[in-house]
Formats: C-alpha cells, sequence, structure tokens
C-alpha cells in the first residue's frame, strides 16, 4: 500500500462524538499531540440524537442509582457554572395524571431530595394543584389531572452536535489535527507504537499514522474497531427516538408526562419547534431507523396529554431524530429488565499496549469522561497530567458585545435575544470572525431563512472555518435548520454557494 504520508503522535482518539471531543480536548491541553479521527461528520451518530438535555437524571432515582444521580448533578452543575451561554437552566414542569405510576406528592418529595442531591444549585422544586396548572398549562388536559411538580435541570439551546464540535474546535486551536470523513482501514500494535491506516473518504487518499497510545470512543461501534483493541465489557443498544413538531407551549419551559411505559417524556424547546420523546427500545445494532411504531408511539403519547386543538398527526412532523444509547450489561444478558440497565461509564485499558476504550457515556457526564481519559493516558505515558480547566466558554463576551454594539445587530427570536447573544453561544471568541464578515459586506445580515435566527455571514464562516463538506453538516449538526424547517422549504442553493461548497465536489 502506498501511503501520502506518514505523521507521528502521541495520541490517536478515533470517534468524533461526545467521548472523543472531551477526549481529544483534555489530551490536547495536556500539551500532547493528538490526532482525532471520524469516518463521518463530527457527531453524526448518537452525539446528535440526545434529547438536548444536560441533567442529573432525576428517572435514575426510579432504579436508586443514587450513585450515578450524584455524579450527573455535579456534572450538570459544573458544566452551567463553565458554560453560561451554551448550557441553561431551565424548568420543567411535570404533570401527574389518574392511572400514572406514581402519585404526584411521591414525585414532589423525589424532586426535592433530587434538589438535595444537586447540592441546591439550581431553583427549588415547587408542587402545583390542578387548579393551579389548568392556568399555568391550559393546553394540558384536564381530565383525570392529579397536580404538576415544577423543578429545574438544564438544557442545550442550540443542539447536541453544535456543543460536541466546540470542544474539537477548541482542541484544535491547541494544536490537535482532527479529521473529518476519514476512516479508519487498519490497527496494528508494532514495537511500541499503533501504526493506523486511514482512508479519505472525500479524496480516497490512503495516509498512514502512529502514536505511543490509542482511545477508541468509537461510541455504539467501539468492538468494531479493531482485533487489536479488544473490548471486555459486554454492551446492549437502546434505540431512542424523538419528532420534532410545531411549537407547543411556551420555549421556557420542558413538560413532562410519563408515557404508557412508565418511562418519563418530554416536550422539549428545539428553536421555533419542539422536541418530543423518547422511545426505549432494545436493538441488535447501531444501524437504525425511525419505524411507523415509533412515530405512533410518541404521538399516542402527546395527544394523550394534550387539548384537543394540539392533537399532532404524522404530517405535523418536520423532522426526526433517531440515535442508538450503549448501555453496559453488567453479568449475563438475559434481555429482560434491561431498560434498568446501568446509564455508567466505564474506562478500559490495555497498558502493555497503550490503548483505552471508553464504553457507555451521557452527554452530562462529558467532562468527567475526558479528565478519566486525560488521567489515564498521561499516566500510561509516564506524562504528568496537568490539572486545570481545560473546558468552559471564554470570558471575552462583553468585548465581543461591544464591538457588535456599533453594527446594530438587530433582534431576533420575537425581541428575546439579540442577534449578538446567538453568535456568542454559537461561536465564541470566534464570533469576532463574523463581525469582520458583516463589516466588509453588510448583506450578509440577512437571514438564510426567514425567522430562523441563523444570518448568512454564519454559513461564510462555517464554510471557511469548520471543515464542511456535506450540506447536511451545516442544516443537522452545526445548525438546527434541517429540525426546524423542511428542506423543500429552504434555499438549499443559496446556502451551498454561501457555504463554497462547489470548491468542495
Amino acid at each position: 500500500m502506498d501511503f501520502i504520508s506518514v505523521n507521528e503522535y502521541d495520541v490517536i482518539v478515533v470517534g468524533g462524538g461526545i467521548n472523543g471531543a472531551t477526549s481529544v480536548a483534555n489530551l490536547s491541553y495536556q500539551n500532547l499531540k493528538v490526532a482525532l479521527i471520524e469516518q463521518n461528520d463530527y457527531a453524526s451518530m448518537t452525539s446528535q440524537a440526545s434529547s438536548n438535555m444536560i441533567w442529573g437524571g432525576i428517572k435514575y432515582l426510579q432504579s436508586a442509582e443514587f450513585t450515578l444521580v450524584r455524579a450527573l448533578c455535579e456534572s450538570r452543575n459544573r458544566l452551567l457554572k463553565s458554560y453560561p451561554d451554551r448550557v441553561r437552566e431551565i424548568a420543567y414542569f411535570t404533570s401527574f395524571y389518574k392511572g400514572n405510576p406514581y402519585s404526584s406528592k411521591l414525585i414532589y418529595a423525589g424532586a426535592w431530595f433530587y434538589w438535595l442531591m444537586g447540592g441546591c444549585q439550581t431553583f427549588k422544586p415547587r408542587y402545583v394543584k390542578a387548579k393551579q396548572v389548568r392556568h399555568e398549562a391550559p393546553l394540558l388536559k384536564q381530565e383525570g389531572l392529579n397536580g404538576a411538580v415544577s423543578y429545574a435541570d438544564a438544557y442545550l439551546p442550540d443542539n447536541d452536535a453544535r456543543f460536541v464540535y466546540q470542544f474539537i474546535r477548541d482542541s484544535q486551536k491547541r494544536g490537535a489535527e482532527c479529521y473529518n470523513y476519514t476512516r479508519v482501514e487498519k490497527t496494528l500494535y508494532k514495537n511500541g507504537f499503533w501504526e493506523v491506516d486511514l482512508l479519505d473518504l472525500r479524496t480516497q487518499q490512503k495516509r498512514q499514522i502512529r502514536a505511543r497510545a490509542l482511545v477508541n470512543a468509537c461510541g455504539p461501534q467501539l468492538k468494531s474497531l479493531s482485533e487489536d483493541v479488544p473490548v471486555s465489557n459486554q454492551v446492549a443498544f437502546s434505540k431512542g427516538v424523538h419528532l420534532i413538531v410545531p411549537k407547543i407551549g411556551p420555549s421556557d419551559r420542558v413538560l413532562t408526562f410519563f408515557s404508557k411505559d412508565g418511562r418519563l417524556f418530554f416536550v422539549l424547546p428545539m428553536g421555533n419547534r419542539s422536541c418530543i420523546g423518547t422511545t426505549d427500545t432494545r436493538v441488535a445494532s447501531h444501524e437504525c431507523e425511525v419505524s411507523q411504531g415509533d412515530r405512533q408511539f410518541i404521538l399516542d403519547n402527546i395527544n394523550s396529554y394534550l387539548n384537543e386543538y394540539k392533537d399532532l398527526s404524522l404530517k405535523d412532523i418536520i423532522a426526526e431524530r433517531c440515535g442508538v444509547r450503549t448501555l453496559i450489561v453488567e453479568g449475563d444478558d438475559q434481555g429482560e429488565d434491561w431498560i434498568k440497565l446501568t446509564r455508567k461509564h466505564k474506562i478500559e485499558l490495555d497498558k502493555d499496549r497503550k490503548s483505552l476504550t471508553i464504553v457507555g457515556g451521557k452527554i452530562t457526564d462529558c467532562l468527567n469522561v475526558g479528565e478519566e481519559v486525560g488521567e489515564a493516558i498521561c499516566d500510561l505515558l509516564k506524562t504528568q497530567y496537568r490539572k486545570g480547566v481545560w473546558y468552559g466558554e471564554s470570558t471575552d463576551k462583553d468585548d465581543f458585545l461591544e464591538a457588535a454594539k456599533k453594527l446594530n445587530l438587530p433582534s431576533y427570536f420575537d425581541g428575546l435575544s439579540l442577534l449578538a447573544d446567538h453568535l456568542w453561544r454559537r461561536y465564541g471568541k470566534e464570533a469576532l470572525k463574523i463581525l469582520d464578515l458583516l463589516k466588509d459586506d453588510p448583506n450578509l445580515m440577512n437571514e438564510v431563512h426567514p425567522g430562523s435566527g441563523y444570518i448568512k455571514a454564519e454559513f461564510v464562516y462555517m464554510g471557511k472555518e469548520e471543515q464542511v463538506h456535506e450540506l447536511e453538516d451545516v442544516l443537522r449538526r452545526r445548525t438546527t435548520l434541517a429540525m426546524e424547517y423542511k428542506l423543500d422549504e429552504m434555499d438549499l442553493d443559496m446556502m451551498r454557494e454561501l457555504l463554497g461548497l462547489e470548491k468542495l465536489q
């Protein structure tokens, strides 16, 4: 095999989802030379199909996983503090009806326990009597209504894939080399190094790189990376489906119910729309799709709680999200009670070959994963672990807002936020480059689609700076446009031109 080049690194991370992104972010902070390899676009599998929730997992109290809940609450609190714009506190409004598996007062007590486990860092839970629910949430059906509980957690006001990508951008600024649309063809541990053969799926060029250590962050595909990187933990896959529909209720809270299978069911804000779900269906493979049964399950559940004027049908579905959760099976897997399988993550180490595999994990737990990987790899490489803050937003927001003020940026989203706030949240200090584009061409202030809040300058910037190779990279992962609008509603040719995709194809 002929290769165009051979580069040497300290660590190669395979997989560009949330686990790989936080791993490379911390490893690059450790002043290690790191390469990240992703065969599709970054965050293109499970990490683009979450509920966009950053939460302590109140539902895990049902299975008495108190240690997990405590750890997730601590992670949520750290993300809220470190990402005040990208991660935001939001109210969860849980309604209770006759026939639900738990009473409202029991859940109210659980919400207080949850609040205490979270260090009292969010607003206090409150109990809402049925009569008051009718006033606060008139869109809910009143028949059988027993009351509600309001408590706080957090969510991503943009989307999960955008959050993942920002870790990758941060690592690139520290010198990490990250490649999307690049497939690992072969791995071989030889003479103290991992030799990895790569194929650029865009150009078909072959390449070989090597490193002293290897991180398997392949998520649901973790067992297919290489025979040289065995995975001892047994895993199961759970398919989660969400539907994007016209907006349901206000955008300042998450509506929560109990679905027909006894699980928590959500209506989450997503820009101009609502995201409803999720399902929890065991599947045999990471390759799955939304079925008609999934759609009907979600629609039946939401319609059972909404007033008739808001009944939803298949024609109301704007977009769909589908992904698999990787769950660890402890002991023999008999297939029963699998919904109760732990949501914890584990780190597997092969000290002889200096390889590490991340099994499981949640976006809420991402900082813990990044730190565990960083500490383990530094130990394997006999390198001093550098303690410090390798994550978080820039502290230069005031300077950016002052610069943006001079451009008289307009308001979007019904005046709830300034465009400047959105630019800062999506791009951080990089948003200054977007301001420069606007100075050179004020026409780039126009939205790419009416009411979307995304302006043309963002597309020009993403095309130049964010390794965009397909229109879907932007519509589905860098933004939420493909989830808020149907493709035939948008000017896709104009978007391709702004991104410069003609030059890439």
